[in-house]
């Protein structure tokens, strides 16, 4: 390869790199920086949907803490209506009405559950639960690992206990609602506290973001300036060199004419 051809290929290389803005473009840029940024690219990549991953659960966990505050209003009702029933002034038909809007509250808390779902999953029924190893798992990083999700059975049988509430024949123990209580409102802590780790998972995984973008810029990206100066130094060079060529031409043509003169 002579001068001129080395040149071109310099200059063609500044050429594509101030293009495309990177200065490595194939293998034979840089092998090794190749590799690296690649490495950090699929990392990148792995990061960005790690994240959407996170955002989707926290949806799916916030879903679920709203059909756990209608259930928690339900049962803050029947506890109310269980108090109410208690007061000696009322008649058994008194109660026989309140007993049929504690049913209609206790069917709409198994109602709930077979309601609330996020993608087709029912979230309140029980479908994952520690017991039987069933759980939602969040692949929040770029190797797909994270914490995960365990949703309780929110039925009102499971809540309140499989004996009926009957307010008509005898007094409302208030324990059961108040130990269901106990029980939603422990459920919706744990999906609170989770909604806040996904804001650190996801505030976490954007700062590792942002430094592995720039650690793979400074591998992968061109110096455009540099690029410019080297591509207007080898233009120059490249018009001396035609400038040169062009003078021996024309002194070759003199010494030529001057001997057949």
């Amino acid at each position: 390869m002579n001068i001129n051809s080395i040149a071109s290929s310099q200059l063609q290389t500044s050429m594509i790199r101030i293009a495309s803005g990177q200065r490595i473009n194939s293998a034979r840029d840089d092998a090794a920086g190749l590799a690296i940024s690649e490495s950090l690219g699929s990392q990148i990549r792995g990061l960005d949907q790690g994240t959407n991953n996170v955002l989707d659960m926290q949806n799916l966990v916030n879903t679920a803490e709203g059909g756990l505050d209608t259930i928690s209003n339900n049962l803050q009702r029947i506890r109310e209506l269980g108090v109410q029933a208690n007061n000696g002034i009322l008649t058994e038909r008194n109660r026989e009405i309140i007993q049929t809007e504690i049913d209609q509250l206790m069917a709409e808390i198994d109602h709930t559950t077979q309601r609330v779902e996020f993608n087709s999953m029912r979230l309140l029924d029980g479908g994952f639960n520690a017991e039987d190893n069933r759980y939602l798992h969040t692949a929040g990083d770029a190797g797909g690992r994270g914490p995960t999700v365990v949703l309780g059975n929110m039925s009102a049988s499971m809540l309140l206990g499989p004996e009926a509430v009957d307010v008509v024949n005898e007094p409302m123990d208030l324990s059961r609602i108040d130990n269901a209580l106990s029980r939603v409102n422990a459920q919706r802590s744990y999906l609170g506290a989770m909604s806040n780790r996904f804001d650190a998972t996801v505030a976490t995984n954007q700062i590792t973001n942002l430094n592995l973008a720039a650690g793979r810029s400074r591998i992968r990206d061109a110096d455009v300036a540099l690029e410019a100066m080297r591509m207007r130094q080898e233009e120059t060079l490249q018009e001396a060199r035609l400038a040169a060529q062009q003078r021996r031409q024309e002194d070759e043509g003199i010494n030529i004419m001057s001997l057949l003169g």
